[in-house]
């Protein structure tokens, strides 16, 4: 019987933070629900009210981007705090080279097997050829298909934010060397000032960030990313005096409310709105009663962990699963939708649940690749030894 417990993600410093995996789930469930949502307008666009887009439930669900924000700011976290911890308390020294070499072993094997088998899966369900696709498979592997061609890839739409994730990546060890200075008065100013910063400047030039291609990068979305960075200090310096409070739990509904309401909204309060919201969201998962009970639970934290499988397979999961339930006739618009909803996504987590066990689990062993070499190198000494 395999446990929820076997599904929680291996971490290189085996330093399990339930809470960010809690997390991960708040941003991987929103994301789903988006395109879930999506999906099911393509499929069903005959059956769909003309007043359902102006739902309250619409509007909920395509709203569901505000996850990806959320994405970035796990990642400033995760990534900014073990440069935070080298400058700030004499902790170990980040060797760039194994920082690199782990983002190569760590997610590339999915990321790579994920692109081939939704590549091949395109040309048997919609006929695609490498003729017609071969450039966006490329360009989607290496990272830049949406600075290349401003739009989405054809191969897997949702890659444009893992491509704004490797930005980061090759930036953050320069961002930590700048902003997680000595000085403690003149860290804390820097920290908010440059997110306030990028928040002024960013729409001010957002049409011209546009016409660049540069909409859908880091240029656009550094100030998420920051917000985790900001964060690393709150966990550092800050967060063991601040107990456990239901006043936590009002403040992460209030944060909730307003990354919904203000993910979108490119005015100057709006983003500093969103931002200051997506920090309660922080605060709110580690110290809210209620919020840091549910959000730690193992089967959030286990779907949670397993969201880098379930990101880069459930556009097409869904879209296949519905495909597939199309063809029965459910009695309306409310139970197909409903009907519709719960099987892509229990399909969803099933074939997630085993992509990761059998592809993205193993990977996060970051001696993974010495252990198979060795495995072949023994599985060919006992052939040439029975030879």
């Amino acid at each position: 019987m395999i446990s929820i417990k076997s599904f929680r993600r291996v971490t290189s410093s085996n330093n399990f933070i339930p809470e960010i995996d809690g997390l991960r789930f708040i941003a991987i469930i929103t994301v789903v629900f988006l395109h879930t949502n999506t999906n099911f307008l393509r499929v069903y666009e005959n059956i769909v009210p003309a007043d359902y887009s102006n739902s309250f439930i619409f509007h909920l669900l395509d709203s569901g981007s505000v996850g990806v924000d959320v994405f970035f700011s796990i990642s400033g976290f995760i990534l900014g705090l073990p440069f935070a911890k080298y400058y700030l308390q004499n902790g170990h020294k980040v060797s760039i080279k194994n920082y690199f070499i782990r983002r190569l072993t760590r997610l590339e094997p999915p990321y790579i097997l994920s692109l081939v088998a939704l590549f091949v899966a395109g040309i048997f369900i919609s006929g695609y050829t490498w003729a017609e696709y071969g450039d966006s498979f490329i360009a989607t592997l290496l990272y830049v298909h949406f600075p290349l061609y401003g739009v989405w890839s054809p191969i897997n739409p949702v890659t444009w934010s893992l491509e704004v994730e490797v930005q980061f990546y090759i930036l953050a060890p320069l961002l930590a060397a700048l902003l997680f200075i000595k000085n403690t008065n003149v860290r804390r100013v820097l920290l908010p000032l440059s997110i306030i910063a990028i928040d002024i400047i960013v729409p001010y030039l957002f049409d011209d960030i546009v016409d660049l291609r540069l909409h859908k990068t880091i240029v656009s979305y550094l100030h998420s990313f920051l917000v985790g960075f900001l964060f690393v200090e709150i966990y550092l310096f800050g967060l063991d005096k601040i107990k456990k409070s239901y006043l936590f739990d009002v403040l992460g509904v209030v944060a909730l409310v307003l990354i919904y309401q203000f993910h979108l909204n490119r005015e100057l309060y709006g983003r500093i709105v969103f931002d200051a919201g997506a920090l309660m969201l922080f605060l709110s998962v580690f110290r809210g009663r209620l919020f840091n009970n549910f959000f730690t639970k193992d089967v959030i934290t286990a779907i949670g962990g397993m969201c880098y499988s379930i990101y880069l397979l459930h556009y097409a999961v869904l879209y296949i699963v519905m495909k597939g339930l199309s063809i029965i006739s459910f009695g309306g618009f409310l139970p197909t939708i409903i009907i519709n909803f719960v099987i892509s996504i229990f399909a969803l987590l099933v074939v997630s649940a085993v992509f990761f066990k059998l592809v993205e689990q193993p990977c996060m062993d970051k001696n993974w690749p010495q252990k198979l070499m060795n495995y072949f190198k023994t599985r060919l000494g006992a052939a040439n030894a029975k030879s």
